[in-house]
């Protein structure tokens, strides 16, 4: 028996329904749900985070990915990864996972390449400032706009 790593992806809209499950260990396999996705994260376990940290998200480039990656960064959605460490068992799935890490943000920045659809996902709060998102609010974020 060897360690396994796994990490699972989790995507919602800004109205919590789910818009994609994924798991990159088990091929052809759900897990809890979590159905099976070639993707990669990078940067899950760096350090303590100090602010408006982030990590990347490579997916393949299929047209999936890419209507994923525009209308999550249109509407702001939100993706969590987790990821957990097991005993590799001989078959099957393993019995326990232990999560190691966890991360959770909202899409800020997609790119494409040939061989991956990468998207940003981090916190848009400002850890040095006034503790208020860096972005310009609009009244579909917040109804109607604070009056000073």
């Amino acid at each position: 028996m060897g360690i396994g790593l796994a990490q699972f992806l989790i995507i919602k809209d800004t109205g919590g329904d789910v818009q994609r499950k994924w798991q990159n260990y088990w091929i052809s396999e759900s897990v809890d749900g979590y159905a099976f996705a070639p993707f990669s994260v990078s940067m899950l376990i760096s350090k303590v985070s100090d602010g408006e940290e982030s990590v990347q998200i490579l997916l393949p480039p299929t047209d999936d990915n890419l209507t994923l990656a525009e209308l999550g960064l249109q509407s702001f959605y939100i993706a969590t990864v987790e990821q957990y460490q097991f005993l590799v068992p001989d078959s099957g799935l393993p019995a326990t996972k232990t999560k190691i890490a966890s991360f959770t943000g909202e899409f800020q920045a997609a790119s494409l390449q040939p061989s991956a659809v990468t998207l940003t996902i981090g916190s848009n709060l400002d850890s040095t400032e006034s503790q208020a998102p860096p972005r310009k609010f609009t009244s579909t974020l917040i109804g109607s706009p604070p009056k000073f």
